[in-house]
């Protein structure tokens, strides 16, 4: 049965993937690691700044990046995944 939360689930999906694939993409997840500002992860990544921060804000979101203040860092349970130590 479809409900509002299941369609806006399916709608969704599309962008949360290609969030995902791009900071892979960028190597986000190693750049940002235990916590830097999006100009940092921007000048490891070799993106620009405001773009990153607008994905780092959207990996926020999706629960795979956490934010405190200005500092972004990788969150503990998507660590295991998407981290450069991960297997």
């Amino acid at each position: 049965m479809w409900t509002v939360e299941r369609m806006t689930e399916l709608s969704t999906a599309y962008w949360k993937s290609c969030v995902l694939s791009a900071a892979v993409d960028l190597g986000l997840f190693d750049a940002v690691g235990q916590g830097k500002t999006a100009a940092c992860a921007a000048a490891a990544a070799g993106s620009e700044p405001r773009h990153t921060e607008e994905l780092l804000n959207a990996l926020v979101s999706l629960q795979l990046m956490e934010k405190k203040g200005d500092t972004y860092r990788l969150a503990p349970s998507a660590a295991q995944f998407l981290g450069k130590d991960s297997a």
